[in-house]
């Protein structure tokens, strides 16, 4: 874990990251209802990265969270493999 995790850092230094914090208060409402209208399968989190990404025009994600599966506008990337499949 520790190797990935100091892979990650090298390959994407924080002042690379796009931060989403900002987002919180002008998509609250909108993530509110994007977690009722999925039931709950998706959490307050999952339903913000996944709003960010849209409002972005962000398609795919990183993530071996199957939650996003659910999410239309999203093609979650969980191994290499996946973006192989996307060429």
């Amino acid at each position: 874990m520790d190797k990935l995790l100091d892979c990650l850092q090298t390959e994407f230094p924080a002042d690379a990251v796009l931060w989403i914090l900002p987002d919180v208060p002008a998509l609250f409402a909108e993530t509110v209802e994007l977690v009722r209208s999925s039931g709950g399968e998706l959490n307050f989190n999952d339903a913000l990265i996944a709003l960010s990404c849209r409002n972005r025009g962000i398609p795919f994600l990183a993530s071996f969270d199957r939650d996003f599966d659910h999410v239309a506008w999203l093609t979650r990337v969980a191994v290499p493999e996946d973006l192989v499949s996307m060429m």
